[in-house]
């Protein structure tokens, strides 16, 4: 209640404008690099847990998220700029991956760097061998708080990359583990 949607756009908008963004030769590393490197958005590693990871707006405010979050300000940025990035989940983590380059993923979370199809089964075999119960049940929390707050966000830009359908098949998918 009360959060300001057309602020939260403008804040995406005003990112996407500097003029690093719009260089000759911008691509997803470009991007990466500019979002993820030094003290601009980092992975929160000392209080994943905190809820304001998952809201986008706290994400854009403190520059801290977790990957999913990451990832959906780094694509909303490259639409912006016209580097169209992916979404790709994994059990436990979730990744950028350049919509142009099938091979050039990154990891919002721990930085700028792009990873291959190698750092990706890395991070899969981290991520699986690590889950039990208990964690399974915070990342299903996780996940419907961040869908529950990009819901407003998603509909509102009536962006191509998220159609309801599968917006109402991954609710679904974390109502009921």
């Amino acid at each position: 209640p009360g959060l300001d949607i057309d602020a939260e756009l403008a804040s995406l908008d005003r990112i996407a404008r500097h003029p690093d963004l719009h260089a000759p030769g911008v691509d997803a590393q470009v991007l990466a690099h500019h979002l993820f490197s030094g003290d601009r958005f980092l992975g929160n590693t000392a209080a994943y847990d905190d809820p304001r990871n998952s809201y986008l707006n706290d994400v854009l405010d403190r520059h801290l998220g977790i990957p999913i979050s990451l990832t959906v300000v780094m694509m909303e940025i490259g639409r912006r700029v016209g580097v169209p990035i992916v979404g790709v989940g994994m059990p436990g983590h979730f990744l950028a991956r350049d919509a142009r380059d099938p091979e050039a993923y990154f990891d919002p979370f721990t930085g700028p760097d792009r990873i291959d199809e190698r750092g990706c089964r890395d991070r899969f075999r981290a991520s699986a061998g690590a889950r039990s119960e208990r964690s399974r049940r915070i990342a299903r929390n996780k996940c419907t708080r961040t869908v529950d707050s990009l819901s407003p966000v998603i509909a509102l830009t009536s962006l191509d990359v998220w159609p309801s359908k599968w917006l109402s098949m991954k609710i679904s998918r974390c109502r009921s583990g």
